[in-house]
C-alpha cells in the first residue's frame, strides 16, 4: 500500500513536471511572437515617421522653388 502511495505521489510530481514544462514552452513561444510583432511594429512606425518627414521636406523644397 506504502508502494502504491508513493509511486502515485512520483506520478503527481512528474506530470506537474510535464505542465510546468508545457506551461513554460507555451509562454517562451508567445513572448517571441510577441516579441517578433512588437519589433514589426516598431519598425512600420518609423518607416510611416520617416515616409512623413521625406514627404514634408520634399514639399518643402518644391514651395521653395516655386516662390524663386
Amino acid at each position: 500500500l506504502i508502494v502504491g502511495f508513493v509511486c502515485i505521489s512520483l506520478m503527481i510530481n512528474d506530470i506537474e513536471h510535464i505542465f510546468v514544462c508545457l506551461f513554460a514552452t507555451c509562454v517562451s513561444s508567445f513572448e517571441k511572437s510577441l516579441f517578433k510583432s512588437s519589433v514589426y511594429f516598431l519598425i512600420g512606425l518609423l518607416y510611416f515617421f520617416l515616409w512623413s518627414y521625406l514627404s514634408s521636406l520634399y514639399s518643402l523644397i518644391i514651395n521653395l522653388l516655386s516662390d524663386g
